[in-house]
């Protein structure tokens, strides 16, 4: 986090200045905001490269560059980029399970992707539906803090931009 000017000040000045939990996960999302925007970057280079040296049909080529745009599958390039045997890891699934059981919010995919993808929705989209639920709501947006500085500390973006260079 210290050698990115943009996490740093997100994550030294911003949000330790920020006492409610709702504004502190805007804030922490923001650094999952940056990092699905340089994975977007490292797919598209993959792709064009895997579609120059003839590994893609055209096709395949529109089909891979479609599927880029999605929140929920940028999201899942970002945890390809961690290991996923981690306290934060687990922390946050079983918080967000906690609270999805309390509110009846059922899913059918529970992989840490897809939880955070949903996370974020509900706090974005459906917040009235979790209002009652505030110390549930507030651990788990604890949880994903502590997950998105795990994620910033242990993403290998300069490493899958290396790899892509020498393709």
């Amino acid at each position: 986090i210290s050698n990115n000017n943009f996490l740093k000040d997100l994550f030294c000045i911003y949000i330790p200045n920020e006492e409610a939990a709702i504004a502190r996960f805007i804030l922490a999302y923001q650094a999952i905001e940056y990092y699905m925007a340089e994975m977007c970057d490292i797919k598209i280079q993959e792709i064009i490269s895997d579609y120059k040296d003839g590994k893609l049909s055209k096709n395949d080529y529109f089909e891979r560059v479609k599927d880029i745009g999605g929140e929920r599958q940028q999201i899942h390039y970002i945890f390809e980029g961690i290991k996923r045997e981690h306290p934060s890891v687990n922390n946050f699934k079983d918080d967000c399970l906690s609270l999805f059981a309390a509110i009846n919010y059922d899913r059918k995919k529970v992989d840490v992707p897809d939880l955070f993808y949903d996370f974020r929705n509900l706090l974005v989209h459906d917040y009235r539906k979790i209002m009652s639920n505030k110390e549930l709501v507030c651990q788990a947006i604890q949880s994903f803090e502590l997950l998105v500085v795990y994620i910033c500390n242990n993403i290998d973006i300069l490493n899958t931009r290396l790899r892509i260079k020498q393709m």
